[in-house]
């Protein structure tokens, strides 16, 4: 593999870094969702997921970096002024869309091929966990449940 260019360096470490936060998140957000095991339990297996990837992006770039709570923050703000359903909504579409972005480096880099793939997967999952929130809302409603 060749040397990483200047500008490369800093797509792949903010990327990395995204993918840090967002697999500390999914891991931090669960305690959020007591007695809610149809989300805790994939959502940790994302979790363990992403860190993986992180750790092939590590890989790649040489750098070790570490998770910070950003996304956890702004993924409780989410939960606080709309819903479980809108956070899943907001994650698929953030990670799908990271994905998208970063494939032009596969070109470069071959071992981010497996990353984006993951978060393609990752990001079709969380969509079903939004549609199950979405079904458990409607259940609820009709119930006179909160």
């Amino acid at each position: 593999m060749e040397e990483i260019n200047h500008k490369d360096m800093k797509k792949l470490l903010k990327w990395q870094q995204f993918i840090l936060d967002m697999a500390f998140a999914m891991q931090d957000l669960t305690k959020d969702m007591e007695g809610q095991k149809i989300f805790i339990e994939p959502m940790k297996k994302h979790s363990a997921e992403m860190y993986a990837n992180a750790k092939t992006l590590q890989k790649v770039t040489g750098q070790e970096l570490q998770a910070t709570d950003k996304e956890a923050r702004d993924g409780r703000k989410t939960i606080k002024y709309f819903s479980l359903r809108r956070l899943f909504s907001v994650m698929s579409g953030t990670i799908k869309e990271d994905a998208r972005y970063h494939e032009i480096y596969v070109k470069n880099y071959p071992a981010i091929k497996t990353v984006i793939d993951s978060e393609r997967r990752i990001a079709e999952s969380v969509k079903r966990l939004e549609e199950r929130a979405k079904k458990q809302k409607e259940i609820h409603k009709k119930l006179g449940l909160k």
